[in-house]
């Protein structure tokens, strides 16, 4: 029906939706036939508060969160050694940052603690549908060895022991309407 209310290809269609919904700016209910998308236009507006966000993560838990964060919001989920590895191969020439892989690892491991950090959804399907639903998945705070953080910042991530876990922004919408 999108397709034809709106005259854009299909592949096109489908690319947008699942960009909306991997950033939580859609959401989705399966019926038996159809699937029904629902902009969420309170989640597009707290874009705007989106450096303000960070700022509290900084004076909260220091740069290195406001750089987890950052690249997490960016990227709407991966798993925690992509994000670490990405965030200190982007900072690693930056001598006045001075990062390390243990206090980004410590730093990750405090902001899943607290909860603003958690484990992305998982897709079921239910027997008899073709259309998946999420599925919330128990936070666990994932274990780091800093030797293969060190080794997969060299190597090919998609080798890591942690591919099948990805985290995300808990509620982004929730916590900036508590914070602000």
């Amino acid at each position: 029906m999108i397709v034809k209310t709106t005259g854009l290809p299909r592949t096109q269609v489908i690319d947008s939706l699942r960009t909306l919904l991997k950033f939580d700016l859609a959401t989705f209910e399966s019926t038996d036939v159809f699937v029904n998308y629902k902009l969420l236009p309170e989640n597009i507006l707290l874009l705007i508060r989106y450096p303000r966000y960070l700022l509290q993560m900084k004076s909260k838990y220091g740069s290195e969160a406001e750089m987890l964060v950052e690249e997490l919001l960016q990227q709407a989920s991966c798993t925690a050694t992509v994000l670490l590895v990405t965030v200190m191969s982007k900072n690693k020439d930056d001598k006045e940052k001075n990062l390390n892989m243990i206090n980004l690892r410590d730093t990750f491991t405090s902001l899943v603690t607290a909860g603003y950090i958690q484990q992305a959804p998982v897709a079921e399907l239910r027997e008899g549908s073709d259309i998946p639903t999420l599925v919330a998945a128990e936070t666990k705070v994932p274990e780091f060895d800093l030797r293969d953080l060190m080794q997969a910042m060299t190597s090919n991530l998609a080798d890591v022991k942690d591919s099948m876990y990805y985290f995300h922004q808990r509620q982004y919408s929730s916590l900036l309407h508590t914070l602000f």
